[in-house]
């Protein structure tokens, strides 16, 4: 809706209380606030919340002619961040968070988000004549998301928008949209996926959402161990989110997360870390000279992989954070006066 620069809570209200809610929200509408505040002078968020619930009030009241809305319509959620004292305030159209496709069961939440498994897809260069692989597959998010990006299927396409109940976003807008992003779908993609796990259950569930999200041919789904991978002939890319919590802290863990998927996919060993060693060792073949290994860490993890890597052989290991400034990707490459072997060879039976 509006940026402005809010120092004090009279500048906030001011600035708020002079924007046109009356051309977004009418007289019946719900309008409840929410947001955040970073590296601001306006630290306190119930506060803000108030000043611009005050200042929506305010300006609604002045061009309706009422006082009391009774907020029983359509919800139209106002949201405001504020970061080194310079708010944006925003109507939310989306609804339920983006990273909801409308592929996966409404129930539980799994350890990896569609936003993240889309992500590790663009890092691993999704390419038509290029195998993808994820041996951790679990509920198949990472090759879903991968297919969806091959064959430029746009992610929210089999989902709904809060947006959609907008009186000035009227239903014609959305059904065009729909319709070009289902023209622009490459039905005559080559790509194709592999996602095994060891749990051979799990994998119902992944051919399920696959089959939702309407990429179910370019993913090949089948039992498997990692540490037994057997050689494809063929270029190909392994991308996957191991089980990386240490034993000890499974019980500990939100219920959506530590309820949803199996033990195993989430038991990473007494200090989390017997996948990242088994990859770090069994998977090297499969590089080439110079290729690279990415692991995305948990917190406090960053050091202890990144000696797992030196170990092994690697070379130019590097740790890379996220936005929130905590250690999470940890890279290394295969030294390039290594001798070439194929793409995903064959693997010792034991870690």
């Amino acid at each position: 809706v509006a940026d402005f620069t809010a120092k004090s809570f009279d500048q906030l209200f001011e600035n708020v209380k002079s924007l046109p809610w009356e051309d977004y929200i009418g007289d019946k509408e719900a309008f409840p606030v929410k947001g955040f505040s970073i590296h601001s002078q306006l630290h306190s968020v119930p506060d803000c919340q108030r000043i611009v619930k005050k200042a929506v009030v305010t300006r609604l009241s002045d061009a309706c002619g009422i006082r009391w809305f009774e907020e029983t319509g359509v919800k139209y959620q106002i949201e405001f961040f504020i970061l080194n004292d310079e708010a944006t305030l925003m109507i939310d159209t989306s609804g339920l968070p983006l990273h909801k496709r409308g592929y996966r069961p409404e129930a539980g939440a799994a350890p990896i988000r569609e936003t993240l498994a889309a992500a590790i897809a663009m890092t691993a260069r999704v390419k038509e004549d290029t195998l993808l692989w994820d041996p951790f597959c679990g509920s198949g998010t990472i090759p879903i998301e991968a297919a969806l990006l091959a064959t430029n299927r746009a992610p929210g396409l089999g989902r709904s928008f809060a947006g959609e109940a907008f009186a000035n976003l009227p239903a014609p807008l959305w059904a065009e949209a729909r319709e070009a992003a289902r023209g622009a779908i490459r039905t005559d993609s080559p790509f194709e996926a592999y996602a095994s796990d060891i749990d051979e259950d799990i994998l119902d569930l992944a051919y399920e959402s696959a089959l939702r999200a309407g990429v179910e041919e370019h993913i090949n789904i089948f039992q498997a161990d990692a540490r037994r991978i057997k050689r494809e002939d063929r270029r190909g890319t392994i991308a996957c989110n191991p089980p990386y919590i240490p034993t000890a802290d499974l019980d500990g863990l939100d219920a959506s997360v530590r309820d949803f998927e199996p033990r195993m996919a989430l038991d990473g060993g007494t200090d989390g870390l017997d996948f990242y060693r088994a990859i770090a060792t069994l998977w090297q073949p499969a590089l080439k000279p110079g290729g690279r290994i990415l692991f995305e860490v948990g917190i406090g993890q960053s050091e202890a992989v990144a000696m797992l890597l030196r170990d092994a052989g690697y070379e130019n290991i590097c740790i890379t954070r996220d936005t929130g400034k905590i250690d999470r990707v940890v890279e290394g490459m295969r030294p390039k006066e290594r001798e070439h072997t194929d793409l995903l060879h064959d693997m010792k039976e034991e870690a």
